[in-house]
């Protein structure tokens, strides 16, 4: 939870999530409290209200559950050395169209920063960055 919470605190990174099923990419890009998506190749802008941020990692947190958590091992990514671990998540709780059976997932943490890195779920990699970021449109 402490890496996710770090996230949550930085002025700005960007997400490239590469999903397998449906086969879609999309790529995310934070810097405060503005978000901006792209899909298809169109960027969306979206406002969040003062800490909407870290409201949206406190709810999936509050209503997910994270459990049989083990590091795995150490690996180096561009970024830097991370340790990798793996655990068992539940989908947040009342979500429409997703199942409630928990996943498995894996989680490269930076040893330097303490900040995820990249993560695979079952059918989805998300690879973060966090050095400056350009808003993609005005």
């Amino acid at each position: 939870g402490n890496a996710f919470n770090a996230i949550a605190g930085v002025p700005a990174y960007r997400q490239i999530i590469d999903m397998t099923t449906p086969p879609m990419k999309m790529e995310g890009v934070v810097i405060w409290e503005t978000v901006y998506m792209q899909v298809d190749g169109k960027w969306n802008k979206v406002q969040l209200k003062p800490g909407g941020r870290k409201g949206m990692l406190n709810e999936i947190m509050k209503t997910s559950s994270v459990f049989d958590c083990k590091e795995l091992r150490a690996e180096t990514l561009p970024a830097g050395r991370t340790k990798v671990y793996e655990y068992m998540m539940s989908p947040p709780k009342g979500m429409p169209g997703v199942s409630d059976k928990p996943a498995k997932h894996t989680v490269w943490i930076g040893v330097s920063d303490g900040l995820v890195h990249k993560m695979v779920a079952e059918n989805m990699t998300i690879d973060l960055s966090f050095d400056k970021q350009v808003p993609p449109i005005p």
